[in-house]
């Protein structure tokens, strides 16, 4: 119990979020041992330039005691870069608070041993103040403070009273402070006012920073709830469009099955056009309910599937449709056996339904929808090229948008979303998607377009 309320006595008050806020500090005691790292440089860099300065003599007891410190500054550096790695995420402020305490204990020797009071190194404590106040409580550091405070002023009024002896660097300055008290009193009040000061500014800009951020995150929060909201009503709405659509498509079934009477062929094949629209209405409501739930629950299902296979069954699929404006299909595979993938099977159907079906919907008649294969090391690549209408360069940024369509394809019925779900769906399976335009197969039917996707994890031949 003890320990719990010691623990929380080093948090701030104005945290809320305690499981970002220990990422924080971790990422920060991190970045200490970095700044110490750099810090037993420097340390190392004064001591030679002290040494080899003309008229500047450091004593025996000077250089045995800089390097003293620095070996123990670095061992243990070593030993809390270690314990950044092993200890758990609520023991990262308590490691935080001892690397502070540790610090200032090796700077107030090192003050001391380069002169005390005459030494600016001193300044650093005001450094230490300032990096302790991002992390731990004012109230804390103002603790930390006055007994550092209390060590300097403890120090330099034994070598005023001559109790301990004064540690000048001989030749750096032609003149003393540490035996002149009327200089100590009003160095000391100052540099003390600078360390408090500091302390306070610090803390309040981090305090208006935390809650700045914790109001951004709550709205963030906010959005999300928001966009859950939609999606649920979004897949409720178009499941219940479905019902009303599959009814009217069974009633074509019976008006082209003769079950009603003879139509003329006229009558048949335009309510085969309206079926073949029906149908596209159809499929178009099915991708909008699986990416409804998917960007709902942002979960995949993960499952082995035969890509290859699963990409020739989706052309025989488009083949009718092909046919149509007579295009041509073809799937090349550079490798010999199939090509497996460790992805969610529904969404990668959603992917090539709306690629595929892309290619053929924009295409030129007579033109040509070319699907490549092919994988190298690790790199798995998917290619879908086509001779259609292409993608003009001012619409190349913003095709990814959701609800945007280029600015050539108004004559075409669409509204906008697929290649969003592509997209979507691709990153989520750590992939990448892009295109270009021209086409690879780019000729005088149409300029056409190219998307590559390339999926870099999960796959096995």
């Amino acid at each position: 119990m003890a320990a719990k309320i010691y623990f929380m006595l080093l948090i701030p008050k104005y945290v809320q979020i305690y499981e970002e806020y220990f990422k924080t500090i971790k990422r920060y005691n991190a970045w200490f041992v970095e700044l110490r790292f750099a810090a037993i440089l420097a340390l190392i860099a004064l001591l030679i330039l002290l040494n080899i300065l003309p008229d500047v003599l450091l004593s025996f007891f000077q250089n045995i005691s800089v390097i003293i410190i620095i070996i123990f500054i670095t061992s243990y550096n070593y030993y809390f870069q270690k314990l950044i790695r092993l200890k758990k995420k609520d023991e990262q402020v308590i490691l935080s608070l001892y690397q502070i305490i540790v610090d200032l204990f090796s700077l107030s020797i090192l003050i001391y041993v380069l002169g005390g009071i005459e030494a600016p190194i001193f300044l650093f404590y005001i450094f230490h103040m300032i990096i302790g106040s991002l992390i731990l409580p004012a109230g804390m550091m103002y603790v930390l403070a006055a007994i550092c405070l209390l060590i300097f002023v403890t120090f330099s009024s034994l070598e005023l009273m001559g109790t301990i002896p004064h540690q000048n660097i001989i030749g750096l300055f032609n003149f003393e402070f540490y035996n002149n008290l009327n200089y100590l009193l009003v160095f000391l009040s100052i540099f003390a006012s600078l360390v408090f000061i500091s302390i306070f500014i610090t803390s309040k800009i981090v305090k208006d920073l935390y809650e700045r951020e914790q109001q951004l995150k709550r709205a963030l929060d906010d959005l999300h709830q928001a966009e859950k909201s939609k999606q649920k009503y979004v897949a409720a709405v178009v499941h219940e469009l479905k019902s009303p659509i599959s009814a009217a498509s069974s009633i074509l079934d019976l008006i082209l099955g003769d079950y009603l009477g003879e139509v003329s062929q006229l009558v048949k094949d335009k309510i085969s056009r309206a079926k073949e629209r029906i149908n596209e209405s159809i499929q178009m409501i099915n991708n909008m309910v699986r990416f409804s739930r998917f960007r709902l629950l942002n979960k995949i299902e993960i499952e082995h599937v035969n890509l290859s296979e699963m990409i020739r069954k989706y052309i025989l699929s488009i083949n009718p449709l092909a046919e149509k404006k007579n295009i041509t299909i073809n799937f090349n595979q550079k490798q010999k056996d199939d090509v497996h993938l460790n992805c969610d099977r529904n969404l990668f159907e959603l992917v090539f339904s709306n690629l595929f079906n892309n290619g053929i919907k924009y295409n030129n008649p007579n033109g040509e929808l070319l699907i490549e294969l092919s994988t190298k090391d690790d790199l798995l690549t998917i290619e879908i090229s086509d001779t259609g209408i292409g993608i003009p360069k001012s619409d190349k940024e913003k095709i990814f948008e959701e609800y945007y369509r280029a600015s050539n394809v108004m004559q075409v019925e669409g509204t906008g979303t697929g290649l969003n779900i592509v997209k979507s769906i691709i990153e989520n399976h750590d992939g990448s998607i892009i295109f270009y335009s021209p086409s690879k197969i780019s000729s005088a039917i149409g300029v056409g377009t190219t998307f590559i996707i390339e999926l870099k994890q999960n796959i096995l031949l």
